[in-house]
């Protein structure tokens, strides 16, 4: 049985340009982190933190005021944490997708290497970058 997995994300042109996302087995966004790092580890090391901190999160959803779509987000420790990938119509789709986050973190996997993110180019493909460009700083 294939488990979700977190992906890290190289955004150009930020100053903090690490990020990660969590997917399911079927390359679905479940959630991704509600913060940028300044490196590849940091951004590891947040996430080996929410997993290990998931017995204590507390989760929140919300409605937007103007557009009336909900999001969810998650906090540790009152800092928040991860937040919902997208807009949901229904309160009940915004709340099994959340719950959908919860159940998958504590047996997703870590890939390995990061996916380099052009903002400026949409529709383009992410580019992997092997781990030991991203210790070194060979990636471009």
């Amino acid at each position: 049985m294939r488990l979700s997995r977190f992906i890290f994300l190289a955004v150009s042109g930020e100053t903090s340009t690490y990020r990660w996302l969590l997917a399911s087995p079927n390359n679905r966004e479940l959630g991704r982190g509600a913060n940028g790092w300044p490196s590849y580890q940091a951004c590891r090391d947040d996430v080996t933190r929410v997993q290990g901190g998931i017995g204590q999160v507390e989760s929140s959803m919300a409605t937007d005021a103007i557009i009336g779509q909900w999001t969810w987000r998650v906090s540790l420790a009152d800092i928040v944490v991860a937040r919902s990938a997208r807009y949901y119509q229904r309160e009940r789709e915004c709340r099994y997708s959340l719950n959908a986050f919860l159940t998958a973190v504590p047996t997703a996997t870590l890939v390995d290497g990061v996916r380099q993110i052009d903002p400026a180019r949409r529709g383009g493909k992410p580019r992997a970058v092997p781990t030991d460009e991203l210790s070194t700083g060979a990636a471009s």
